[in-house]
């Protein structure tokens, strides 16, 4: 009976050392990773690769907590090609439910940006294009859930048609779910 106490504690001790590592990771190690500079140099060099295009980010920090919610800021992603803008993001505020990962559904609580700028028509020319395959519906059943959405200062740009200086009322989405 001796032995078999100590091979429990052991293994309950055990446990609770992984569950902290991993617990300690993700809560302190992840956020400090996204908002090093060696990860983001990565991430720009990796994405300039790709899309053949210039691509900085300012200032990205992730926020975990023991919720299923992480949340993500960035004071300025800009995507340039050619010395021609293609992306513009400024102060970006953002926060996800995983909540409901395994029913394929990712909530967005929170997406806040003060200015938004997209040239579509560039932005779909630098993707990879992909063969478009018949999926099945029931696959497809992704859903993005908001909650709150306010974009100041909003420019969307296609073929020359543009969407500007927006009302932030207009924009603004309050629990949609």
């Amino acid at each position: 009976m001796r032995k078999s106490v100590k091979i429990l504690t052991a293994t309950v001790c055990s446990a609770f050392v992984i569950a902290g590592f991993g617990v300690g990771t993700y809560l302190y190690t992840l956020p400090k990773l996204v908002s090093s500079a060696w990860l983001n140099k990565v991430a720009v060099k990796e994405a300039t690769e790709f899309l053949k295009a210039d691509l900085s980010i300012k200032n990205p920090k992730l926020a975990t907590s023991l919720s299923p919610n992480i949340g993500f800021t960035l004071e300025e992603l800009t995507l340039t090609k050619n010395n021609k803008q293609i992306l513009a993001l400024n102060n970006l505020d953002t926060e996800f439910s995983f909540k409901d990962i395994l029913a394929k559904r990712i909530i967005v609580k929170k997406l806040l940006a003060d200015n938004i700028f997209v040239n579509t028509s560039d932005l779909m020319a630098i993707l990879p294009q992909t063969e478009q395959k018949e999926e099945n519906k029931e696959e497809k059943e992704d859903e993005f859930i908001t909650e709150i959405n306010e974009i100041d200062n909003n420019n969307v740009k296609d073929d020359g048609t543009s969407i500007s200086d927006s009302n932030k009322s207009d924009l603004e989405s309050h629990n949609t779910s």
